[in-house]
């Protein structure tokens, strides 16, 4: 089994840069017409296949481009009541392997669409799971969800339906461990901390905090096989059911870590959570964040929250782990262009990230004409995002 060493790269840690993650960076300018004119928000939501880039916000349908070109091609859907539409365009997640894109409408019900547009059914699967937040992932004919914020009355952490039939075929049942002692006594969001793909929320029972996610990476697809980490476990599993996973990668925390799903903030001052992961093709890469159980209470005092992200790279070549303090930005070597965040990674295994129009536009000034290429030459203020992928 793999390791990540957290705890000795947290001892030297290292500015970060694009190549870091890959060597291949390749610009995708987004084409910019009337029926394709999008702005990248904290709720908006990115999803990057071999082929297409999706992209949606929760006033406008999923639009779609080229990978290559960055060509706008088509809306997948629209927003509406009728029965193949949806109200809310940021609610759409994509299979890897079906090649379809699920849009939810409301608890365990979505519209179904292909990759090129076309309405295929309305999807029902039976509502079992007892959570507060709890995403959701398709992969084939199957459908898992996971539950990030459980309550008093959760039995499974993970329901896997079965598409076809809606009723459930597998669970991952809850411990002791994993449900509170009393009811929930507030929820609320973390604004700010969302890195794009959904908001973060907190919630308290008694004297106990947890955290979730609303589209948290629970589960991913890697070269065909289906792989999951809980926010809680300091493991990555390989999944062939959800009673017997493979464990694969373990993050080796240290005195940073040792933490259950539900904790006293002052146990947590010293713990780095891990909200966020992403497995690319050659790397690994996580966020942590330490004392975000201090956010209510600051937030009640009318003070700023004082947790920091950080973010870290494992190379899965060469084992090497680097950790970059209190920042998740990632330093562009390319001159006059500016630092990046990762938005996600795509079905095939690269890291998505994103400049909007303006950033660049800014930076162009600093950039001597001749090391432009035509597409920067060429960007104005109010088009659409620059996407890069980094492989």
């Amino acid at each position: 089994m793999q390791e990540i060493d957290v705890e000795t790269a947290f001892k030297q840690p290292q500015e970060l840069s694009l190549l870091d993650l890959g060597k291949d960076v390749v610009y995708i300018p987004l084409e910019t017409v009337d029926e394709s004119l999008i702005k990248l928000n904290s709720t908006s939501i990115m999803k990057v296949t071999e082929d297409y880039i999706f992209i949606a916000d929760s006033r406008q349908p999923i639009l779609c481009f080229d990978r290559k070109t960055g060509k706008f091609l088509r809306r997948i859907g629209n927003i509406g009541q009728g029965p193949q539409e949806y109200s809310d365009g940021a609610s759409f997640l994509i299979d890897p392997i079906g090649k379809r894109i699920y849009v939810m409408l409301e608890t365990q019900r979505f519209q179904c669409y292909d990759y090129e547009g076309h309405f295929l059914e309305t999807v029902t699967c039976v509502d079992l799971i007892q959570a507060v937040v709890a995403p959701y992932f398709f992969v084939g004919d199957k459908m898992y969800q996971h539950t990030n914020i459980a309550n008093e009355n959760t039995t499974a952490l993970t329901y896997c339906y079965d598409l076809k039939s809606g009723q459930p075929i597998d669970s991952l049942l809850a411990g002791a461990s994993d449900k509170p002692a009393t009811a929930r006594t507030l929820m609320m969001p973390v604004l700010g901390t969302e890195f794009f793909g959904g908001r973060n929320f907190i919630a308290q029972y008694g004297d106990v905090y947890t955290y979730g996610r609303r589209l948290n990476s629970t589960f991913w697809v890697s070269d065909g096989e289906l792989y999951m980490k809980d926010a809680f476990c300091d493991t990555i599993f390989q999944v062939k059911d959800l009673k017997q996973r493979m464990p694969v990668v373990a993050f080796r925390m240290g005195e940073y870590g040792g933490y259950g799903r539900f904790e006293t903030k002052e146990y947590m001052a010293g713990k780095f959570l891990i909200p966020n992961l992403q497995n690319g093709k050659d790397c690994i890469y996580f966020i942590l964040y330490k004392g975000l159980y201090d956010f209510i209470d600051m937030v009640k005092a009318g003070k700023a929250p004082t947790g920091k992200f950080s973010c870290g790279i494992y190379n899965k070549r060469t084992g090497e782990t680097k950790i970059q303090e209190n920042s998740v930005n990632f330093k562009n070597p390319s001159l006059g262009m500016p630092d990046a965040v990762v938005f996600n990674v795509s079905t095939d295994g690269a890291f998505v990230l994103t400049y909007q129009a303006d950033q660049l536009v800014t930076a162009r000034e600093e950039i001597p004409e001749d090391k432009q290429p035509e597409w920067l030459k060429n960007l104005k203020e109010d088009d659409n995002p620059v996407v890069l992928l980094v492989k």
